[in-house]
C-alpha cells in the first residue's frame, strides 16, 4: 500500500520517457577470459573448462585420471579392485585453481595447491626442495601435468606430493614437444642486471622477484656509476622466461641479460 515516485508519476498522468541505449559492437571474449569470468561470477564454468584449451598437448601425454585415483582411495565407498594405492607414482593433468605458500620451520618455502580438471580436483603439496626448483611453473590458472606420489592417509582425501611439473602449451601454440615452454638456463648461467648504482631503490624489486621465484641462478648487479659487478647476497632466482620478461619490463630490455 505504499507509494513510490514512479507510481506517483503515473497517477498524475505524467509521461514516462523511455531511454534508449546503444551498445558498442565488441568482439567476444577469448575462451580463457570467458571461462575465468564465469568462474568468478558464478563459481563454475558454463562454456567448457579451461583445460579444454590444451587438448592438443594433452593428447600427446600419458597420465592418470584424477577421478579414478579419488574413487580407488575413497574410504566411504572403497573400490573392490583398486589400481591406485598409497605412495604410488602418478601423473595428473589440470588447472592450478589455488595456491598457498608456507614458510617451514627450517626457513624454506612450500606450497599447497589445488589442481582441477573438468570432473574433479585434488590437492598437491610441493615441499621446499621441489618448490625452490619448480616455483616459476606453479602459478595459479596455469595448465600443468603434475608428477608425484600419492599420499592416502586414513580419513583424509588423497593428495599428491609433487616431484616434477610440465607446463602445457595452449592449442595453436603447441609445437608437438611434450616439454614445458619455459627454457631452463645452463647451470653455470648468471642473471646480470644493470643499475645506475647500488643505491637504486629498485634493488628491492629484484629481491621480491627472487623471493617469489626462488631458484639456483645468481643475480649480478652492474653498477653503471662505478663500472663494477657485484653479486646480490641472499638472492638467487629461477630464471624462467616469465621472470626475465618481468625484470626487463622494469629495468629495460637491454639491462637484463642471462648468460
Amino acid at each position: 500500500g505504499q507509494m513510490d515516485m514512479f507510481s506517483m508519476a503515473l497517477d498524475r498522468g505524467e509521461a514516462i520517457s523511455k531511454t534508449g541505449y546503444s551498445y558498442p559492437r565488441l568482439p567476444e571474449f577469448g575462451i580463457k577470459d570467458l571461462l575465468l569470468l564465469e568462474k568468478e561470477s558464478a563459481g563454475m564454468y558454463f562454456s567448457g573448462h579451461m583445460i579444454d584449451n590444451f587438448s592438443d598437448h594433452i593428447a600427446t601425454l600419458k597420465f592418470d585420471k584424477m577421478t579414478e585415483i579419488i574413487e580407488d582411495l575413497d574410504e566411504t565407498n572403497p573400490s573392490p579392485n583398486p589400481h591406485y594405492k598409497d605412495k604410488m607414482d602418478v601423473k595428473v593433468i589440470g588447472i592450478i585453481t589455488s595456491k598457498k605458500t608456507k614458510i617451514t620451520k627450517s626457513g624454506g618455502t612450500m606450497a599447497v595447491m589445488t589442481i582441477e580438471d573438468s570432473l574433479s580436483e585434488i590437492e598437491v603439496i610441493a615441499f621446499p626442495k621441489q618448490y625452490a626448483r619448480l616455483a616459476d611453473k606453479l602459478s595459479e590458472d596455469s595448465a600443468v601435468m603434475i608428477a608425484g606420489n600419492i599420499s592416502a592417509e586414513d580419513d583424509e582425501a588423497p593428495r599428491i606430493f609433487l616431484s616434477d611439473v610440465t607446463v602445457l602449451s595452449p592449442n595453436g601454440e603447441f609445437s608437438g614437444a611434450s616439454e614445458s615452454r619455459l627454457t631452463d638456463p645452463p647451470k653455470s648461467a648468471r642473471l646480470f642486471i644493470k643499475l645506475s648504482g647500488l643505491g637504486d631503490p629498485r634493488v628491492n624489486i629484484i629481491y621480491r622477484v627472487a623471493q617469489f621465484n626462488p631458484g639456483d641462478t645468481p643475480i649480478v648487479i652492474f653498477d653503471e656509476s662505478t663500472k663494477k659487478y657485484s653479486q646480490l647476497k641472499g638472492a638467487s632466482v629461477a630464471a624462467s622466461d616469465k621472470v626475465i620478461t618481468k625484470l626487463r619490463s622494469t629495468f629495460g630490455e637491454q639491462n637484463v641479460v642471462l648468460r
